[in-house]
């Protein structure tokens, strides 16, 4: 609220199909959208969110949180049982939604609980967009945020993809994700002149904390693509308002490269790509057409999340730090601590070797949702088990090898399945 306060007539968002707020018209509507929210939850901790990123998507995230209830974005990427999971498992009665977007996606059209931003937005009347002005402008921000919000409280359900059962519910705290963010503008100097490309949906952490909260605390805007793979409009995004960054997933970046014109990209001045494996060729060939190295970046969904970052190299008082290096996901953000350590035995292993990676810093989970056995097989004394086979140069790099489901232990040393 204070970075709305301060920044009220700079533009805050936009998206593709031309809607656009200063920060002051974002934190207007979100205080409106937050009263009714509270009403069709009464009595509800959680409310489902079912749509692509966009302004709409955003208040809504904004509108959920100052209701004091806990956002559950859904995911839309395959069938509906995953949103329908979750929505079990967190015991959701409101799902905000579309109808323009459900035209789209019909087969979302039985989920429980839909209610719609169309019907929504058409009874909120005169008065009660007076009184969220007034809210806005002159009320002490803590009177705004229903029932208050202690840092260790839930502010998010992230779930995962459910690849290899039913989804698990990531409880993230405010401080979980505020932490991240700090540290995250911490080691990648984002200017108020920042533009930031969201294409990541909400639904992944990634998306909700870089595409969604990092600009929206930092004063910096955001242009929000629904689909990531809509190359033209995506494109025409980035040209039209200037883009600065671009979180991306790896994959997306092969479709840009064959289907964006070089002066779309032409203001990006860094392009990080986390959620899977950056190959050296495919960035190689973004820079060729681009003239920008994407840098990889390691984050986890328990981790808020993430952890490792490539950035831009540091010169000051004629010391010269490097910021990036080639095969590696880049050095610890500050405030996260990692560790390699022998998997059977949990011993910590010198520089270079390979081992489990373990992470502890204040964005670790609160834990799985409703299922606290599940949540101590992975967090055991503040160090979060990653599942990853990583190691650790003596320059801090981080290097991911593979995971450890897919190594075995023969003749004392560590050995992929794949070889």
């Amino acid at each position: 609220m204070q970075t709305a306060r301060r920044n009220w007539a700079r533009r805050c968002m936009c998206d593709s199909a031309g809607r656009s707020f200063t920060y002051g018209q974002a934190l207007v509507n979100s205080i409106a959208l937050s009263g009714v929210i509270e009403r069709l939850s009464s009595g509800q901790e959680k409310v489902g969110i079912l749509l692509p990123p966009s302004t709409a998507a955003a208040v809504s995230n904004i509108a959920v949180t100052l209701a004091g209830k806990v956002p559950v974005n859904l995911s839309y990427a395959a069938s509906e049982e995953p949103a329908a999971s979750a929505i079990e498992q967190c015991g959701i009665e409101a799902v905000i939604s579309s109808r323009s977007f459900l035209k789209k996606l019909p087969r979302f059209g039985d989920l429980a609980g839909l209610v719609f931003l169309e019907d929504i937005v058409a009874d909120i009347g005169n008065a009660a967009k007076a009184r969220a002005y007034l809210k806005a402008r002159f009320s002490p921000a803590d009177s705004v945020v229903r029932g208050g919000a202690d840092g260790d409280d839930l502010a998010a359900v992230i779930f995962s993809s459910g690849a290899t059962g039913r989804p698990k519910g990531v409880m993230l705290s405010h401080n979980n994700i505020l932490s991240n963010i700090d540290s995250l503008v911490s080691a990648f100097a984002l200017r108020p002149s920042d533009n930031l490309c969201g294409v990541i949906p909400f639904f992944h952490s990634f998306g909700f904390t870089c595409a969604l909260w990092v600009a929206l605390l930092n004063g910096v805007s955001a242009s929000y693509a629904p689909d990531p793979l809509d190359c033209g409009t995506v494109g025409r995004l980035a040209r039209e308002n200037r883009s600065t960054v671009l979180f991306v997933a790896p994959s997306f970046l092969s479709s840009y490269i064959r289907r964006v014109q070089p002066d779309d990209f032409a203001t990006l001045r860094a392009v990080v790509a986390g959620a899977a494996k950056l190959k050296k060729s495919l960035a190689d060939s973004f820079k060729a057409k681009f003239g920008i190295q994407p840098q990889a970046g390691y984050g986890v969904t328990e981790l808020s999340p993430v952890v490792a970052l490539n950035i831009e190299p540091h010169q000051a008082a004629g010391l010269y730090r490097p910021g990036s290096k080639e095969g590696t996901v880049g050095r610890p953000i500050p405030g996260v601590e990692v560790k390699i350590v022998e998997p059977e035995t949990g011993e910590p292993l010198p520089a270079g070797r390979e081992g489990l990676l373990m992470v502890k810093g204040p964005n670790v989970m609160l834990g799985y949702l409703n299922q606290p056995e599940q949540t101590s097989e992975v967090v055991k004394d503040g160090w979060y088990n990653t599942g990853d086979i990583a190691s650790i140069d003596a320059d801090d790099f981080l290097k991911i090898t593979d995971r450890l489901s897919r190594f075995s232990k023969i003749g004392g040393e560590m050995v992929s399945y794949r070889h």
